[in-house]
């Protein structure tokens, strides 16, 4: 039986662990034309960047058959503390219990997402920084 991912953290939380944890990870698993419409994590305050690699392919969704290699393919340690996100919440979570199964054991959602569902706080809601993609 497969490993769960090691639960959601809110916006705050995730902030937080990036910020103090010099060996944490944020990816962001949206599509690329999210990326390129709404914008993504800035983490250069924290001398880091967001991975971005998409968990799913526009314009269907349909997943993204190079996810795990491309992901397998970042060499990351099994203990790595690895916050995903995507626009709300959902395709994040499917990517972070698909990682924990390879064996990583902090894997996180990222609760809320980047752009939201509309009701619930989002990261450019909560003014957590970001950029256009370039």
């Amino acid at each position: 039986m497969g490993m769960s991912y090691s639960g959601d953290l809110s916006l705050a939380e995730a902030w937080n662990l990036l910020s103090n944890n010099h060996d944490s990870v944020l990816i962001d698993v949206r599509t690329q034309e999210e990326w390129n419409g709404i914008g993504v994590p800035d983490l250069a305050s924290l001398n880091k960047q967001a991975i971005l690699l998409p968990w799913a392919l526009a314009p269907d969704y349909r997943h993204n058959p190079e996810f795990l290699q491309k992901f397998t393919a970042l060499e990351l340690p099994l203990d790595t503390k690895l916050l995903f996100i995507c626009k709300a919440g959902g395709r994040s979570a499917q990517a972070a219990s698909t990682i924990a199964q390879l064996g990583y054991t902090n894997c996180h959602n990222v609760a809320g997402g980047f752009d939201g569902n509309g009701v619930d706080t989002c990261w450019k809601s909560e003014n957590l920084p970001w950029k256009e993609c370039a």
